[in-house]
C-alpha cells in the first residue's frame, strides 16, 4: 500500500496525539504499533482510528481480567 507524504503525517500526527494522551502505563512500543495498524487499515478519520484501537485494547484487556477472575472463582 502506497501513501503520499501528507496522508502519513497526518496519520502519524493523530496516532501521537491519541498516544500522548494515554496514561503512561499504557504507552509502549506494542500499543503505539496496533493503533499505527488500525489507523493504515481504517475508512474512518485518522484520529478516531487511533481512538477506537485504544478503546478496543482496554476492552480486550478488560475481557481478559473478568475471564481471570471466573476461573478463578472455578477453580476454586
Amino acid at each position: 500500500m502506497l501513501i503520499d507524504t501528507q496522508i502519513a503525517d497526518q496519520m502519524q500526527e493523530a496516532i501521537d496525539a491519541t498516544f500522548r494522551s494515554l496514561p503512561d502505563i499504557y504507552k509502549t512500543e506494542e500499543v503505539k504499533l496496533e493503533m499505527a495498524r488500525v489507523v493504515a487499515f481504517s475508512t474512518r478519520p485518522y484520529q478516531t482510528a487511533a481512538r477506537q484501537a485504544v478503546v478496543r485494547m482496554f476492552a480486550t484487556l478488560d475481557r481478559a481480567v473478568r475471564n481471570r477472575r471466573k476461573l478463578a472463582n472455578l477453580r476454586n
